[in-house]
């Protein structure tokens, strides 16, 4: 960190726990260190760079036994050892060995990946030789094996420890040897089915990294045994149910990686103990019933990216009044179950104080609500208590049941708000205005069947334009009783709506086509229309001039493209049709289409040929074909009927089946 203040790295980049995961020296730096370090530190095989100061040596790809073996020989102080081989393979990996125990012994640190040659984890025995070894990696070692070879255990100064090959089984019981080790990493282990008691004896150890050890049940539990312990890992685990409840006698565990557990029931009764947890990540976790109780006094949390809340059970909305460190992402889920909370509760506003909270989702669950009647009253007294700080970036609103949203879910409070999405919110008669957010980039808005306007003007009165100067994404989906995007207008006086940044426009079920007539939307580029019942006439694609992909998918009435669109899509470099069962054929004109490189189409039954003008669209680089038995037939290499339409186009995908 401090090489980072004082600009000797730049171009940090940190994961979502704000942690730093790379950085780059400036190639100025890098140089000055070179020279410095002169054949100390030596990257690749150059001629004789390496010799008896050799100290650290790096090589990336390639293989280079013969020669590197020959390097190697002079380079008897060699302290680190790092080989990234893309081509995998140790072909004279028994010479190998030879010239790492006779040369190298005193080696302090061991990276390896891809160590394609060795059959079997015997082959790994020599390590046991290296006693002063302090850091070992092994990845995608293709072992026949299932153990670790008992002589790793003999490696007292071993500090980290990193062995993700996807075949290990077991590990060996007197794993407890290690006693140095702060740092180990099993992740893709597919097979390790367990984790030997002897773990819990590494009294050094601070991180534990078990990603995607899917058959792995859960940690023995004297794990609390392990005091120093800082981070648990056990990301994307299968089986796991339950974690052993000694876990909260760790009282220096900081991060709790529990994502994508996907059996996950629940977090141990006492988790409000770990009073140094900084970071609990539980996406994923869509079996996780309830929150334990308590959780509000962990107050040094400032990640915690779900919160769900139990039926008569658990946490409740108050904890999170006092988690006044959080930050980033934040979904609530099962708020269904807030119907039962007393008045003075929902008098709380549990996040106004989190300044640094940028993503809320709001989630109900609809069935989780047994009456279907719930009040009103209580869906906007529960979505009030949870008005965010006005720094909120993104709100996702999911299965709310009221006919209209509170007042803060308007640009007064959020000014700063870039992504929107309501879906599946039945009841909702009434939207905020949208145009009011200035820095809006995202909407979507999907199964409101009760929206009738997307703005409704209070004073009665129809602006000659609405701007939405930052939206990019739009996507309006299932609102069946949509009739205008403005309320007070008709077909014949409508605002123009102005989109001067929208590149993305997806329009799916039941939505009037109609209202695109009134956009103007000049940098459009990306335009989906599925599941509508409308003519696609009154798409004015003359209107956007700047449209490179056009997607049109189960279009029930579609029979032929309009011949409106003839001279509208010179700029169109990607066309998709599917699932549109009446579609009988491609209009002649379609070489208007020059700069069109790619054409799929898929599940269009009763398209049986194609134009003749395909063969003159020289742009064509791919076109893919997919349940469409006549084309199929037709498009046959060498003997369809249509084979010479299309033998020009270099990449050609024609299958019965979708991929």
């Amino acid at each position: 960190m401090q090489l980072l203040l004082r600009s000797f790295f730049q171009e940090v980049e940190k994961n979502a726990l704000g942690e730093i995961i790379t950085c780059k020296m400036h190639d100025l730096m890098h140089d000055l260190a070179c020279s410095i370090a002169n054949n100390e530190c030596v990257h690749g095989l150059k001629g004789n760079d390496i010799d008896k100061r050799t100290r650290h040596f790096f090589l990336e790809g390639g293989s280079h036994e013969n020669q590197l073996m020959g390097h190697l020989s002079k380079a008897k102080y060699l302290r680190t050892f790092f080989r990234q081989d893309h081509y995998g393979v140790y072909s004279q990996w028994k010479n190998f060995k030879e010239v790492i125990f006779c040369n190298i012994f005193q080696l302090r640190a061991w990276h390896s990946q891809l160590i394609g040659g060795i059959e079997d984890v015997e082959s790994l025995e020599f390590f046991g030789k290296l006693k002063h070894l302090r850091y070992l990696r092994i990845k995608n070692c293709t072992v026949i094996g299932t153990d670790l070879p008992d002589c790793i255990m003999k490696l007292y100064n071993l500090e980290t420890f990193i062995f993700q090959s996807g075949g290990l089984k077991s590990l060996p019981n007197n794993l407890g040897n290690l006693i140095n080790l702060k740092h180990l990493d099993l992740s893709d282990n597919l097979n390790l089915g367990f984790l030997p008691n002897s773990i819990t004896e590494l009294c050094k150890l601070e991180a534990l990294i078990l990603q995607n050890c899917h058959n792995l049940k859960g940690l023995p539990k004297e794990i609390k045994n392990c005091n120093n312990l800082r981070r648990l890992d056990l990301c994307n685990n299968w089986s796991i149910e339950f974690i052993p409840d000694s876990i909260t006698q760790l009282i220096n565990l900081e991060t709790l990686i529990l994502s994508w557990c996907r059996k996950l029931k629940e977090l141990p009764e006492d988790t409000k103990n770990l009073v140094k947890l900084k970071h609990l990540d539980l996406q994923g976790c869509n079996d996780l019933t309830h929150m334990p109780k308590g959780l509000g006094e962990l107050t040094n949390l400032q990640t915690m990216n779900t919160f769900v809340l139990g039926k008569n059970k658990g946490s409740e909305l108050k904890e999170l009044d006092g988690l006044t460190k959080l930050r980033g992402e934040l979904s609530i889920r099962h708020l269904a179950f807030c119907s039962s909370i007393v008045d003075q509760q929902m008098k709380g506003k549990f996040l106004q104080q989190k300044s640094d909270l940028q993503v809320l989702d709001l989630n109900w669950e609809k069935h989780l609500i047994v009456d279907d009647e719930l009040e009103d009253v209580i869906y906007e007294s529960v979505l009030d208590c949870l008005q965010p700080h006005s720094n909120l970036r993104k709100i996702y609103i999911n299965g709310y049941g009221g006919v209209k949203l509170c007042n803060w879910v308007s640009s007064k409070f959020l000014g700063c708000l870039v992504t929107v999405r309501l879906y599946h919110c039945e009841r909702l008669r009434h939207l905020p205005r949208f145009d009011q957010f200035p820095n809006l980039k995202r909407l979507s808005l999907e199964v409101l069947p009760n929206i009738e306007y997307i703005i409704v003007n209070n004073n009665d009165s129809v602006s000659s334009s609405t701007n939405f100067p930052s939206m990019k994404e739009l996507e309006i989906s299932n609102m069946p009783k949509l009739v205008s995007w403005c309320k007070g207008t008709t077909l014949a006086k409508s605002p123009i709506i102005i989109f001067p940044c929208l590149s993305s426009l997806t329009i799916n079920g039941r939505c009037p086509l109609h209202m695109l007539k009134f956009w103007h939307a000049p940098n459009l580029k990306s335009l989906k229309i599925s599941d509508s019942e409308d003519e696609l006439n009154v798409v004015p694609l003359k209107n956007y001039e700047n449209l490179t992909s056009l997607c049109l998918f189960n279009l029930s009435e579609l029979e032929y493209l309009p011949e409106c669109w003839q001279h509208c899509m010179t700029s169109l470099r990607f066309l998709c049709l599917g699932r549109c069962k009446n579609l009988k054929s491609l209009p002649e004109w379609i070489d208007n289409f020059t700069s069109l490189d790619r054409l799929d189409i898929f599940s269009c039954e009763n398209l049986t040929l194609l134009p003749e003008g395909i063969q003159h669209i020289r742009n064509l680089q791919r076109l893919r074909i997919e349940c469409c038995p006549v084309l199929e037939e037709r498009c046959k290499e060498n003997i369809g009927e249509d084979w010479h339409k299309i033998a020009h186009i270099p990449k050609l995908d024609i299958s019965p089946r979708f991929h």
